[in-house]
């Protein structure tokens, strides 16, 4: 008993350091509790004088492929709790149809034309993959579940501060009926929250291995105004780490 208290104390003296990677799916909805992105009634605006109004609606924005990979330092501040700091370069896209490439209409900015007052139509549509790049900065509590040594079961919680750097999402315009792109609409700076299960094996070695469920969930709005106004990022995936001890 004395030698494992021991341990503990020592080890709250080290920051560890350690890998992360993310896999799994990004999604965009209003609420926590929404589960698509819906595109009716959608309006951007009173169309220019002279312009005729015509009701012309984006197609579905789908949820797509997103990973996060990053560096990671922790510390224990308990015999089964600890909290780390992290930098990770993060990736979400989503999916959505769009019609021809055009050079330019009405709008030097416009790239691309919808074909269809109906966003559901397979007219000479392709599939357009909108991709966002983050920096983000974590920070994460984990409280060890069980008393098993060999694999042990914790739950981690934490904040997020992202910092968009690049995007090619597109924007939309109902009249005259356009994509385009145009990132000033997006909030730069993001604030969200994770959770996690996470199992680890090999943890009495000195490079012990963890993986388990992940969740984000951004509680900023991704843009105040265009066709992603008020509207969130979500994450769900697996998340692995792998921990390089210090003896």
């Amino acid at each position: 008993m004395l030698k494992q208290n021991d341990s503990v104390k020592n080890h709250k003296q080290h920051w560890n350091i350690g890998f992360t990677f993310s896999g799994g799916e990004s999604s965009i909805r209003r609420n926590f509790l929404e589960r698509s992105f819906p595109v009716a009634n959608y309006n951007s605006g009173v169309p220019p004088a002279g312009i005729p109004s015509y009701s012309y609606q984006p197609s579905p924005i789908k949820s797509s492929t997103a990973f996060a990979t990053g560096i990671f330092i922790e510390k224990n501040i308990s015999a089964r709790s600890k909290i780390a700091l992290g930098l990770s370069y993060k990736y979400y896209s989503l999916i959505n149809e769009v019609g021809k490439k055009v050079d330019s209409l009405l709008s030097p900015s416009a790239q691309y034309f919808s074909v269809s007052t109906s966003y559901n139509s397979f007219d000479s549509s392709h599939t357009y993959r909108n991709n966002f790049h983050y920096l983000e900065v974590p920070v994460s509590f984990e409280l060890q579940l069980n008393e098993n040594k060999k694999l042990p079961l914790s739950w981690q919680a934490g904040l997020d501060v992202s910092e968009l750097i690049a995007s090619n999402a597109l924007q939309f315009e109902a009249n005259p009926g356009i994509y385009y792109n145009d990132n000033s609409m997006f909030s730069k700076t993001q604030f969200g929250l994770h959770t996690g299960l996470f199992a680890t094996v090999f943890s009495r070695q000195k490079v012990p291995f963890s993986f388990g469920p992940y969740f984000y969930y951004s509680a900023s709005s991704l843009a105040g105004r265009g066709l992603y106004n008020g509207k969130h990022f979500s994450f769900m995936g697996i998340r692995t780490e792998v921990l390089f001890k210090k003896k």
